[in-house]
């Protein structure tokens, strides 16, 4: 079977600049301001904070759970 690892990224690229061209046509079309609909600064900088706390959470789980494998980390990384 013929290996479609590097076809499969440019074809991913394609769709992506496919994406692109079709939001760039709509936004020169489109009477709506898509700007305003987009989550302001605050709003991302919270899901980046409970996306950050959720992380540590789950890797302190994770951290007891494989104590002998993870053991040499350092704690502080996860406890800030």
């Amino acid at each position: 079977m013929e290996d479609l690892e590097d076809r499969a990224g440019i074809i991913s690229n394609i769709a992506i600049a496919v994406h692109l061209a079709r939001l760039h046509a709509w936004s020169l079309t489109t009477s709506i301001e898509w700007r305003s609909i987009l989550p302001g600064q605050e709003s991302i900088m919270e899901m980046f904070k409970s996306f950050v706390e959720m992380s540590k959470s789950g890797l302190k789980v994770v951290m007891e759970k494989f104590k002998e494998e993870l053991g040499h980390i350092d704690e502080s990384l996860y406890e800030k």
